[in-house]
């Protein structure tokens, strides 16, 4: 029995050779039916960022170019301006003599001296269409223009849950021969995207997988943009550029592993239109947003009644902005490590005043400035139900918290603050501290932005003083507290204190 199986096995792989090759090479299989991997290069991609200069005439298929490159017959290429209205003609070469090339498709406007790139679009689409329904596309070590969304699934959805893979990419700041692994380029500014995205997963996207490749954006693309579509991962990707990097926009259970989203005009990650289930993990998030006067823009932003949204081990570099901005969503847990704020924005916002989050928690969470530049805030907090457990904020002089909510739950934010070295009045915006009441004097007032006129303030001497033998009371007020000892101090006199 074992020796039938065997060799009926053997005659059905000699059969199904040529469907064994096309899944190794990515072309498609004898019977014409789509394969459950596609490699982009099978069907045509250059995967070269090489570029020349060319003309070509209004209604003519004929490209004269500067110099040939890398350019081969059946090859996607692109001429800037030549397709009419400043937008780049895309056409596949059908021939190459020397310097001409001929176009399978005529100029829609003449172009002298203008820039002439490869397009790997149409390859990158042949192979979507070739694969099945949660099918894989392999994009191999290159670098692939684009001057168009490419979308990951088919407007037919026959597509559904095909997944991106590629060998690891990383952006360098130009193209350079042997510099990167996997890079997706939309940098070009040929083709108006009206802020779609690069690498589209709409609402055909669901199981997708997007891993090890670089995007990189001009100023209006979106880098990836995974909207209307769910159980999506994205691990290793790494955007830079773009008006937005990485977008997840009224979608549900995505996650971000290991992804680094950087130099974004307004937003380097964007959660928003009621987006659901989202976690960032062990990421880079940075280097985005602008300054502005609203400071609605950021590295990380969460809005848009999005909710159940978790950061964790994600380095949040400085921007304009705000570097993590929480707006109207709802149950965000942030527990990650460091954010670096910018001078003149905020480190962590909690809701404008207009759009606040209820919710949040931050939690184990140091909030310091990149350089000695003061932000407007290290942390400012807005909105209701909120958990602040573990926080640290170092302003480097200034900057330091603003709390606007009213009911926060805040365990251990900025403890430890120490004013010792300084005896009398000082500002301390933490949950704990040790402060010093002067020579002379029977109390001191701290001023403090955590407390409030309800607030409870434990305190205790923690020097041996020969006339102020005890705290008298504590007594809180809007943004102050004033510890009393029962008699004048003859001499500094610590004393440590702590918001219940």
């Amino acid at each position: 029995m074992l020796r039938t199986f065997c060799l009926a096995l053997l005659l059905s792989l000699a059969a199904r050779g040529a469907d064994a090759q096309a899944i190794i090479t990515g072309s498609s299989n004898s019977s014409g039916f789509p394969l459950g991997y596609a490699n982009v290069k099978a069907f045509g991609a250059s995967g070269s960022g090489q570029a020349t200069t060319g003309s070509i005439s209004i209604g003519s298929y004929s490209l004269t170019v500067a110099n040939a490159k890398d350019f081969a017959v059946g090859q996607g290429i692109a001429v800037a301006t030549a397709a009419g209205s400043s937008v780049a003609l895309v056409a596949k070469i059908t021939q190459i003599n020397g310097t001409t090339f001929t176009l399978d498709t005529a100029a829609g406007a003449t172009a002298n001296g203008q820039a002439v790139e490869h397009d790997d679009l149409a390859a990158f689409q042949a192979a979507r269409d070739s694969v099945l329904p949660g099918g894989t596309i392999l994009a191999p070590r290159g670098w692939y223009k684009l001057h168009s969304t490419f979308a990951l699934t088919s407007a037919a959805g026959l597509t559904a849950g095909v997944s991106l893979i590629g060998v690891g990419g990383y952006y360098t700041g130009a193209y350079a021969a042997g510099t990167f692994g996997t890079v997706i380029d939309g940098s070009t500014n040929f083709y108006p995207y009206g802020y779609q995205g690069i690498v589209d997963l709409g609402a055909n996207a669901w199981g997708s997988i997007l891993q090890g490749f670089a995007v990189i954006g001009s100023s209006n693309t979106l880098d990836v943009n995974i909207h209307g579509c769910g159980h999506v991962t994205a691990t290793d990707v790494m955007t830079f550029g773009g008006y937005q990097g990485i977008v997840v926009n009224g979608s549900q259970h995505v996650a971000l592993l290991g992804c680094y989203a950087g130099s974004a005009a307004k937003r380097a990650i964007s959660i928003t239109g009621v987006s659901e289930a989202v976690s960032i993990v062990n990421g880079y998030v940075g280097n985005s947003g602008d300054a502005g006067t609203t400071h609605d823009t950021g590295n990380l932003v969460i809005d848009g009644g999005s909710r159940n949204v978790t950061v964790s081990g994600t380095l949040v570099d400085e921007g304009g902005g705000a570097s993590v901005l929480i707006l109207d969503a709802d149950r965000v847990r942030v527990d990650t490590g460091i954010v670096y704020s910018s001078g003149g924005g905020y480190g962590v916002r909690l809701g404008n005043g207009t759009n606040n989050p209820t919710n949040v928690t931050i939690a184990n969470t140091t909030i310091k400035p990149w350089t000695v530049s003061v932000p407007t805030y290290s942390f400012e907090i807005r909105g209701t139900g909120h958990s602040i457990q573990n926080v640290v904020t170092n302003p480097n002089g200034g900057g330091d918290v603003n709390l606007v909510s009213t009911d926060a739950s805040i365990w251990n934010l900025n403890g430890g603050k120490d004013s010792t070295g300084s005896p009398g009045a000082a500002t301390l915006n933490g949950s704990s501290g040790r402060s010093a009441i002067a020579a002379g004097a029977s109390s001191v007032a701290i001023t403090n932005a955590l407390v409030s006129s309800g607030s409870r303030v434990m305190a205790q001497l923690q020097t041996t003083d020969g006339t102020c033998l005890y705290v008298k009371n504590v007594v809180p007020g809007s943004g102050t507290f004033t510890i009393n000892v029962n008699a004048n101090c003859t001499g500094n006199t610590n004393v440590a204190w702590a918001l219940q």
